[in-house]
This record gives structure tokens, C-alpha cells and sequence, in this order.
């Protein structure tokens, strides 16, 4: 998915995509609430635009939680 996100860059217009990201401080312990926050996005986006609809294109959401500092 991370490859064809690369792709789309070039092959689509930014009406057809969206790709965003921020970098910020996380305290050790918020991470897990982070991740749960995540997760109950992703399951509510997945109810609001996937559930009884049967027209229109195929999309992936990908969101990306990681470390950046060592």
C-alpha cells in the first residue's frame, strides 16, 4: 500500500487523494491511548463511508503511528 500511495502521487490529482501527516512530542505513556484513539477512528470512518455502499471507487485509508526518534 506505502508503494501505491507513492504512485498516486504522480498518477492522481489531489481531488482524488489526500495525503497529510504531522510530527509532534508523545509522551511514553500516551502511546497506547494514541493508538486506541486511532483505532476508533479508523472503525467510524469505516462505518461512515464503507457500510451499504455498493457504488463508487475502492480507496485505502492508511494511517501511520510510529517512533521517529531513537
Amino acid at each position: 500500500m506505502l508503494e501505491k500511495s507513492i504512485a498516486a502521487i504522480e498518477e492522481q490529482s489531489t481531488e482524488q487523494r489526500d495525503h497529510s501527516g504531522v510530527t509532534l512530542l508523545v509522551n511514553e505513556e500516551d502511546v497506547s491511548r494514541a493508538k486506541e484513539m486511532i483505532k476508533r477512528f479508523r472503525r467510524k470512518f469505516g462505518k461512515t463511508f464503507g457500510e451499504d455502499n455498493l457504488d463508487g471507487e475502492v480507496y485505502h485509508l492508511q494511517v501511520g503511528f510510529l517512533k521517529l526518534s531513537k
